[in-house]
């Protein structure tokens, strides 16, 4: 069954938040919302306009197609996927450039990775 666009962007506008480990009145503090329109909009009890939905996109740093993708969390991160992306989502580009090289130079070497 498809999903209804507003169901799919409260889903995945919760999915960004709890990612970025903040509650409603943290988003809506970066996003400039009040926190109960942040629970509103999750729960697809308010229409919402695209300006709104950009403006949420913008203080999540994603882009707005993002926000409405459907089915983008199913498949699920793990512990330690979700912290890495955490250490790394608000860097500078040339900074998580710069950790991506040394990640893919130090995991071979890994004596933990699969052979």
């Amino acid at each position: 069954m498809e999903q209804n666009l507003y169901d799919i962007l409260g889903k995945t506008l919760k999915e960004y938040r709890l990612q970025q480990g903040w509650s409603q009145e943290e988003m809506g503090d970066k996003a400039g919302f009040h926190p109960s329109y942040i629970g509103q909009i999750e729960r697809n009890k308010k229409k919402v306009s695209l300006l709104t939905v950009q403006k949420l996109a913008h203080a999540l740093k994603v882009n707005v197609s993002d926000l409405l993708q459907e089915n983008f969390f199913d498949t699920q991160l793990s512990g330690w996927e979700n912290k890495i992306l955490k250490l790394i989502h608000e860097r500078p580009d040339h900074e998580q450039e710069c950790a991506y090289k040394i990640l893919k130079e130090a995991l071979p070497l890994s004596p933990f990775s699969k052979k």
